[in-house]
């Protein structure tokens, strides 16, 4: 096991303990995007990888850089916090795809689910879109 390197904002003395090594989630992200290559190994067209900013964009970035299928990399962002910590439950569309995901398959990137009104506001725009899968 490495040291561990710790954010310049975080001071050491205040963890107890540690869940999960860079190791152990560097191996977990290999074996994911091995899983996902292999499912979309035979597409016709590029996966398109889509990413929800801000908070997934590291694991997406070293997720999407492993996989082994030709990939186009695209972002949403979206807000349903306002300028506090809890959820209003009125989730607006904040940055919208650049491309049009019609007949494509959609490989949806997301970081932490709090109540879920986002996720699903989010598949509810994409599948409007007709892709192929989500």
């Amino acid at each position: 096991m490495t040291d561990v390197k710790y954010p310049a904002f975080m001071d050491p003395k205040e963890i107890e303990t540690i869940m999960y090594t860079e190791e152990a989630i560097d191996a977990k992200v290999k074996e994911m995007a091995a899983e996902i290559s292999k499912a979309y190994q035979n597409i016709e067209k590029p996966l398109i990888v889509i990413c929800t900013l801000k908070g997934a964009a590291p694991f997406f970035a070293d997720l999407a850089r492993r996989l082994d299928v030709d990939s186009v990399w695209e972002f949403m962002s979206f807000s349903s916090y306002g300028m506090g910590t809890t959820s209003s439950g009125a989730v607006q569309l904040v940055l919208d795809l650049k491309m049009d995901i019609s007949g494509r398959d959609v490989l949806v990137v997301e970081d932490i689910l709090d109540t879920g009104n986002t996720l699903k506001y989010m598949l509810k725009q994409l599948t409007a879109r007709e892709p192929k899968s989500v």
